[in-house]
């Protein structure tokens, strides 16, 4: 019947939302796609933060950056503990002024922030007053210096991806394969859950790749979960360097892989010792 034909597609859907349901997701930038209308939030690929491949980042309306978000040793936090290192504005010069007014409060509490310079306030009450108010705190805020350079203020001259690269923070998830335009071809979500960084890394493309997958996490054992099997085993190969885990994965035409980086690796003496994980045997059947 049809429903026994779906049955591994929905088994598969299940394992997927019960991984991707478990703890919080992790984004880098935040984005506010603000207040104009008609206003909606955007496809993920269209990447109107500008910090992909390797970045990922979540959107924000006025009402929750109003009322919801908070600034704590430097980053965004929402109340579920959801957190961000960079705000970015969008690339219009007109700006809710109560929008304007939370963004110079979170600069001054040390919160980094890019976009454009605002010159208008939208909205039509008292509007020349807002307008003088927006080109007031836009003056006191913006400058064009450097990421480095960039102490409390808003960057308008460089983009969200070269601020993190600036401030010395690796792509979350690194993807190089042999074929062309890899980043476009791959995608991938991040969630953390306790003391367990979840990734889900998708192929897009229709056909088998040999990929290496670089993930900003350290001293942790990779698990590699298989959503369509329900398998699981420990990775068989990888390698920690600067502070992030690199190892191959091997992927399906439109395949995926959970990554599951969970339990600190076993101390030895004061040294960290490598982890082996055993090779299965295969038979080599006839001449090769």
């Amino acid at each position: 019947t049809w429903w026994q034909q779906s049955a591994p597609f929905f088994a598969y859907i299940n394992r997927c939302q019960a991984l991707l349901q478990r703890g919080r997701p992790v984004a880098d930038v935040l984005y506010y796609y603000g207040d104009s209308v008609p206003n909606f939030a955007q496809h993920k690929r269209t990447d109107p933060a500008k910090v992909q491949p390797g970045y990922d980042y979540d959107v924000i309306s006025e009402e929750a950056l109003l009322t919801r978000a908070s600034v704590r040793d430097g980053k965004i936090v929402m109340p579920d503990g959801v957190s961000y290192r960079v705000l970015v504005l969008p690339p219009r010069e007109v700006i809710s002024l109560p929008v304007l007014r939370k963004v110079r409060e979170w600069v001054a509490a040390g919160a980094t922030v890019v976009g454009p310079k605002p010159a208008q306030a939208s909205g039509l009450k008292d509007a020349a007053q807002a307008d003088a108010e927006v080109k007031r705190i836009a003056s006191e805020l913006w400058c064009e210096a450097p990421p480095r350079g960039v102490r409390k203020g808003v960057v308008s001259a460089v983009s969200a991806r070269e601020v993190m690269q600036a401030k010395g923070i690796k792509p979350d998830c690194e993807i190089d394969a042999p074929i062309t335009n890899a980043a476009a071809a791959f995608d991938f979500i991040h969630r953390t859950d306790g003391d367990a960084e979840i990734y889900f890394v998708a192929n897009r493309s229709t056909n088998a790749v040999s990929a290496s997958c670089t993930f900003r996490v350290a001293d942790k054992v990779p698990e590699l979960w298989d959503a369509v099997s329900g398998r699981h085993r420990f990775a068989a190969a990888y390698e920690e360097r600067d502070g992030r885990t690199a190892l191959p994965l091997e992927f399906a035409p439109c395949g995926s892989w959970f990554v599951v980086f969970r339990g600190r690796r076993p101390e030895s003496g004061g040294r960290r010792t490598e982890i082996k994980a055993a090779l299965s045997e295969l038979k080599v059947e006839g001449p090769w």
